[in-house]
């Protein structure tokens, strides 16, 4: 059990020398030169980000690596966070929640003046499990919710499981992992359960 995915922002702005910094990075990355894509990286706090060709959104910059999916604002936005962040599921598994926060945290304080911060805009959470019950046998009546949408979910002929209140403030999933790690390559989790 745990948290499976979390998305965080801090208010704040950007530090004037980041933004010319990322800004530089992000035209290395829209090069058609292999050798000036190679210059679209960024260490900040023992992290190598990649930093994408394009934004997201009103978010001027992307940074990615292994744990974190960085979106970032100018220095002049003052209305959106300055930080937008998704936090990978691996790095919440195997380094847990409050080392990844706490990186993540010095990683903010390096690169923008943070005015508050974490604010959670969404939380997966996560039970893995083993059951002798057929799960595609359930009927659609058996599930006692709120939820409108209710529905069976198939990967090709396959039963890949029941989707429960997707599009609303709360859903869940209940889904094969095993047929999910094949299309998600997060071979860490035959580790993870083989422990």
């Amino acid at each position: 059990t745990g948290i499976d995915s979390l998305y965080v922002s801090y208010q704040g702005s950007l530090k004037p020398n980041w933004d010319v910094l990322l800004s530089r990075c992000k035209e290395c990355a829209q090069s058609e030169s292999p050798e000036e894509q190679l210059k679209a990286q960024v260490e900040i706090c023992e992290h190598l980000f990649v930093v994408h060709d394009r934004g997201s959104g009103r978010f001027a910059y992307v940074l990615s690596d292994n744990w974190f999916r960085i979106a970032i604002a100018r220095p002049s936005a003052k209305s959106m966070p300055v930080v937008h962040v998704q936090i990978s599921s691996e790095s919440l598994l195997l380094e847990g929640v409050e080392r990844v926060l706490g990186s993540l945290a010095d990683l903010v304080d390096t690169i923008s003046v943070p005015r508050s911060g974490p604010h959670v805009s969404r939380s997966d959470l996560r039970v893995d499990f083993v059951t002798t019950v057929d799960l595609a046998g359930i009927d659609v009546y058996a599930w006692v919710t709120r939820a409108r949408d209710k529905a069976k979910r198939f990967v090709g002929r396959d039963f890949s499981g029941w989707s429960i209140g997707l599009g609303g403030n709360v859903s869940g999933r209940l889904y094969n992992k095993l047929l999910e790690l094949d299309k998600s390559r997060k071979s860490y989790m035959r580790d993870i359960w083989s422990a």
